[in-house]
């Protein structure tokens, strides 16, 4: 799958140097390449550097977009070269064999749920403990604040293949409270300004030595977060959580919030 971003000037599902020069000629790479889901901005320019599949739906590489440049300088080659690829794959999974759907395996399935539990565990780097904040210290935390209504339903998803329904789920307020000491305070701001980097940086240099990070919602941009000896305060959005967790012994937990609109 080709990324979003460029790489030396071209768009990664556009770059005829990383699909084609490299990856499949001397690579060797006999699989199929699809663009990530809306990658692509050009579909002829897609076509002809190698992309073979444009996801989610043909928006970019599609009959309208690439039949008036067939054969030149769209070769009709590579347009066999990209169905070669595909059938290649559809073909060596069996797909044409038999029905996909393995009805042995049960749809809550215990095995699935641990592997998958297990691989989220693996995916969880620690790039930065300052002052050795973690792990928590139970017996030092009075009260714990879990900020936005997302934190009491499913962990929220992606898009396409990453958006499921949950057969069952911990929400992040569950998971602390499981994860807390019994009789420690747990309250849920459900209402919350949205948060902008412009708060946090208007904050943070006010505050400079307290050093955490927060993340804007749905545009994958992290951000600084005050916090300083297991004291969280919070930028102007909301006063009322500033003075309501104003004891250096507690600990403020930011969630993710819903995107604003």
């Amino acid at each position: 799958m080709s990324a979003y971003n460029a790489v030396n000037g071209f768009f990664c599902s556009e770059n005829s140097s990383l699909l084609t020069d490299i990856l499949k000629d001397q690579w060797k790479f006999t699989g199929l390449l699809m663009s990530d889901f809306n990658a692509i901005h050009d579909g002829l320019n897609a076509a002809i550097a190698g992309c073979d599949i444009d996801l989610p739906a043909g928006n970019f590489m599609n009959a309208k977009n690439l039949l008036p440049f067939i054969p030149s300088p769209l070769p009709v080659s590579a347009i066999d070269d990209k169905v070669r690829r595909i059938l290649r794959e559809v073909i060596s999974f069996g797909y044409l064999d038999r029905q996909q759907q393995d009805t042995s395996i049960p749809l809550d399935d215990p095995f699935s749920e641990t592997a998958s539990l297990n691989i989220a565990r693996e995916g969880i780097i620690l790039l930065q403990n300052a002052q050795n904040v973690l792990p928590l210290q139970k017996s030092q935390v009075r009260s714990i604040a879990v900020l936005g209504p997302a934190a009491q339903d499913a962990p929220p998803t992606g898009f396409g293949s990453s958006y499921v329904t949950p057969i069952n789920f911990v929400s992040e307020l569950d998971g602390i409270k499981s994860a807390a000491s019994p009789g420690k305070e747990i309250l849920l701001k459900q209402k919350m300004a949205s948060m902008y980097l412009h708060g946090f940086k208007k904050f943070t240099s006010k505050h400079p030595r307290i050093p955490t990070w927060a993340v804007k919602p749905r545009s994958g941009l992290a951000c600084r977060r005050t916090h300083s000896r297991g004291h969280a305060l919070w930028h102007k959005s909301d006063r009322g959580i500033r003075d309501r967790f104003g004891s250096p012994r507690r600990v403020l937990l930011l969630v993710p919030l819903r995107a604003p609109g």
